[in-house]
């Protein structure tokens, strides 16, 4: 469905280049729900992004392919990416409030997908757009498709969000963060929109998120990103049980845990991973994350690991399982 290779996308500033997306390499196949995670600012976002064309000056894809049911997208005009936009790939921002339009009503900012992709008349695209709104979960949707943003609530607003994205029946839906601002309850309902949903249209999902206890309920395969970079890509299970890279280890670390009346496990206590995530306009020299590391070699700092398959579906990039790699 979805293949990325040696993605690259930097941002020109005075201060100097920014390589917010560093040589990704991502695939998300039919049906399959990838989880991209990482901490703030690791490159999450600008990747999706990247997929979508959708970066701005100062920056810009400076190398790499993404590859879309055969076709490179960064091959393609403005105006071919304007058809698989929404169409073919649609996407749910992180923060609903800020990508919904306050002028237009929920029915118009539906229906407006649906009138351009699809070529129905108005009449038609509310129609699907009130079908669709009934699909999320939003009450009443003949009355709601003429309210205006504001007078829904956050949940409702991301539940809006998930119906402009699938109301042209796209194959690939990205969705950013798409519970970090809603209580646990809202969290909870909207998951099992997206879950019931991805089923029912057989949707491929990339799932970008900080929140591990998420990916576990709901991803088939992790990406753990790092400054830019994929240092681990394994299915779900294999990162939970078994996780190989050090900064994969201490995210997986740095999760709560609730005891279940079992007395050992009320003692073990949630650990941070040390230190600060670097400034990418000044990245230390070789693994961007030996500064942090508690297994760093000597040959850390000297170079960045190349990705190392542990099996086929299980690649790291680190000193500790490069075959090529000599013992300090």
């Amino acid at each position: 469905m979805l293949e990325v290779k040696n993605l690259q996308t930097h941002f020109s500033l005075d201060q100097g280049v920014i390589k917010a997306v560093d040589g990704v390499d991502l695939r998300v196949a039919q049906g399959e729900t990838l989880a991209l995670v990482g901490e703030s600012g690791c490159g999450k976002t600008v990747t999706a992004l990247s997929i979508l064309r959708l970066i701005d000056e100062p920056g810009r894809i400076a190398g790499g392919s993404i590859t879309f049911k055969g076709q490179d997208l960064l091959r393609l005009t403005e105006s071919e990416m304007l058809r698989i936009r929404g169409k073919e790939i649609a996407m749910v921002f992180q923060e609903p409030m800020s990508s919904l339009n306050p002028v237009l009503t929920v029915g118009d900012q539906v229906a407006e997908a649906v009138q351009v992709h699809l070529k129905k008349s108005k009449k038609e695209a509310l129609r699907l757009a009130t079908a669709v709104l009934r699909a999320v979960g939003i009450p009443d949707p003949d009355r709601r498709i003429a309210d205006y943003p504001h007078q829904l609530s956050g949940g409702a607003c991301q539940r809006l969000m998930i119906a402009m994205a699938l109301s042209c029946n796209p194959s690939l839906l990205i969705a950013d963060e798409p519970t970090s601002s809603l209580d646990g309850i809202t969290q909870a309902q909207i998951l099992d929109v997206l879950a019931r949903l991805k089923a029912e249209f057989n949707l491929s999902l990339l799932l970008i998120t900080h929140n591990l206890g998420l990916v576990a309920q709901f991803a088939d395969r992790v990406a753990v990103m790092y400054t830019g970079k994929i240092v681990e890509d394994a299915p779900v299970n294999a990162i939970f049980k078994d996780p190989k890279h050090p900064y994969t280890v201490g995210l997986l670390n740095s999760i709560p845990r609730i005891s279940h009346g079992n007395p050992r496990v009320r003692r073990v206590k949630f650990r941070s991973i040390d230190g600060n995530v670097p400034d990418l306009l000044a990245l230390p020299p070789g693994c961007t994350f030996a500064p942090r590391c508690p297994d760093r070699m000597a040959k850390c700092p000297m170079s960045f690991p190349e990705p190392t398959p542990l099996d086929a579906r299980h690649i790291v990039r680190c000193f500790k399982f490069d075959p090529q790699a000599v013992p300090d």
